[in-house]
């Protein structure tokens, strides 16, 4: 086994391991404001667990097909868990009543996501498999071929959800942050696709392999991109780990804060008045 991929391998799990607990933080201060919001947190942490474990294996033997299958699937809960931030943040926006927005970013996504994955793992054991022949081999590459694409329509699919979240970008409140945070995550799931595209339909060189492939472009195209991904999603659950997701409509926008949250300003030539304490149902 080469040092260069062992120490990769080593240098993975600590660094999985640091994210471990602000992640756990974030997601229980996130399910503390809204449980619904655990679907989408609780797949981080199912991510670094796969890579952890993963990584572990691949320490020990880099030739080893189910270290292998552990990380590169891991791509699976970390796009999950990206679609269920998109989820909590659209929650209470007019965007949530989108049917086709729904459909695709509910049920369909995760059937993708989870069907992908799933062909990816048994693509990849049969085609870095030497032991395999020839046909198995080339079954296997199909499949792979066919996980991947499923990964780039779901990919293609986080950034048209990030473009339809700027038409409700004003009902986003406090949460507007953790929605930069998403849109700076897009460029590295591309060149994170781009790897898995180049590592199963560039058959013509094994630079791209996950197994004996250049540890530079295995460094710079897969490991750092999902790093800072999950550090961009984890850094921006935190900031916004006290956010009010009390949904914000168009037209209430005209009701400044004044004394209180819900109060309206004063007219001109009459003295101020500390105005009722609306509920936010009463407000909404």
């Amino acid at each position: 086994m080469s040092s260069e991929a062992k120490d990769l391998a080593i240098a993975s799990i600590v660094i999985y391991l640091l994210i471990a607990p602000a992640s756990l933080y974030a997601m229980f201060m996130h399910v503390k404001q809204d449980r619904a919001n655990l679907g989408g947190w609780i797949y981080f942490q199912l991510f670094i667990g796969l890579q952890v474990v993963g990584n572990g294996i691949v320490a020990n033997n880099e030739t080893n097909i189910v270290g292998i299958i552990l990380t590169t699937i891991g791509l699976s809960p970390l796009v999950m868990g990206t679609n269920g931030i998109i989820h909590e943040i659209t929650r209470h926006t007019e965007l949530a009543k989108n049917p086709i927005f729904s459909w695709i970013s509910g049920m369909l996504f995760h059937v993708g996501a989870i069907v992908g994955a799933v062909l990816l793992a048994y693509g990849s054991t049969k085609l870095y498999d030497t032991n395999e022949s020839a046909s198995d081999i080339s079954q296997g590459e199909k499949l792979a071929k066919v996980g991947v694409i499923l990964f780039v329509i779901l990919i293609i699919w986080l950034g048209v959800a990030c473009v339809m979240m700027i038409r409700v970008f004003h009902e986003l409140n406090s949460l507007r942050k953790l929605y930069m945070a998403l849109i700076c995550t897009i460029p590295f799931f591309g060149l994170r696709i781009v790897f898995s595209l180049l590592s199963v339909f560039d058959t013509s060189t094994t630079e791209f392999s996950p197994i004996g492939g250049k540890i530079s472009v295995r460094v710079v195209m897969e490991v750092v991109p999902m790093m800072l991904i999950l550090i961009l999603l984890v850094f921006g659950g935190i900031v916004t780990r006290h956010a009010d997701q009390t949904p914000v409509r168009r037209g209430d926008m005209h009701l400044e804060p004044y004394n209180n949250k819900y109060a309206a300003p004063p007219s001109r030539g009459q003295s101020p008045m500390p105005a009722a304490r609306l509920s936010p149902e009463q407000y909404v």
